[in-house]
């Protein structure tokens, strides 16, 4: 009999700054495996996290702005959203041979049972993924974090 997931959640700001790609990252493995998400689904979220986190720096902040990471782990599902003080719309793209970049909306795509782009107010936009966890076996209910 599997166990249920419970509802947690984690949200921070960070300044809008590709050196704290790598703490955001560490923040996103630690929740996730609090909560209890198999290797995969901890994986598939850094790997989210990272995709979105670097897209919001690199395309939709400034100088002095933050980005937002919320984590939200809800039943069967963990939603992920960054959010940045950019008006664009993100879009995927098909990058050349040779290029280094361009296939992060990709990797969500495939990863993501769902994701897309909230505009928020006049300030800026949420990109958000979810992901569709696989059962839980019976074991610890994963804690709540503040």
């Amino acid at each position: 009999m599997a166990n249920r997931r419970r509802q947690a959640a984690y949200e921070n700001a960070f300044p809008a700054d590709v050196a704290r790609l790598s703490g955001v990252r560490r923040l996103t493995t630690a929740h996730a495996r609090l909560w209890g998400l198999d290797t995969t689904a901890v994986d598939d979220a850094e790997l989210i996290v990272d995709e979105l986190f670097t897209n919001a720096v690199r395309h939709g902040s400034r100088t002095g702005d933050h980005v937002t990471l919320s984590l939200v782990l809800d039943g069967p599902e963990l939603h992920i959203a960054v959010g940045d003080t950019g008006r664009g719309t993100p879009q995927r793209h098909i990058p050349g041979p040779g290029d280094e970049s361009g296939r992060g909306l990709f990797l969500i795509d495939a990863l993501a049972a769902k994701w897309g782009v909230d505009h928020v107010g006049a300030t800026g936009q949420r990109t958000w993924a979810v992901l569709t966890l696989p059962s839980r076996p019976a074991g610890r209910d994963p804690q709540t974090a503040a």
